[in-house]
């Protein structure tokens, strides 16, 4: 089977009390949450506003919907709430189609 990969793009500003925190952390996980800290790393220049652009490999991903989620970490030691988005997978079988 091809190796698949989703390109995750996000622009993330993250203000508490009108006060900007430097993002130190990223990371993600798919449909179920490992806990604050125990997701998949994600790579990211640190700041108080964070482009993220990594790949999240989904080869090993059940034909379907599925949820992505991604969360950051802040200066502060405080981990962000989770951003989620639908994902759906496809595989293509032997005759070239969908299924």
């Amino acid at each position: 089977m091809k190796f698949l990969s989703l390109l995750i793009v996000l622009l993330c500003v993250v203000v508490a009390t009108a006060v900007a925190h430097t993002i130190t952390q990223a990371e993600y996980f798919i449909d179920a949450d490992p806990g604050a800290g125990n997701g998949f790393p994600l790579a990211i220049t640190q700041g108080s506003s964070v482009t993220l652009a990594d790949s999240v490999p989904v080869n090993g991903l059940s034909p379907g919907l599925h949820k992505l989620f991604v969360r950051m970490k802040r200066d502060d030691g405080v981990w962000t709430d989770p951003l989620v988005t639908v994902v759906s997978q496809w595989h293509r079988n032997r005759s070239g189609g969908c299924g």
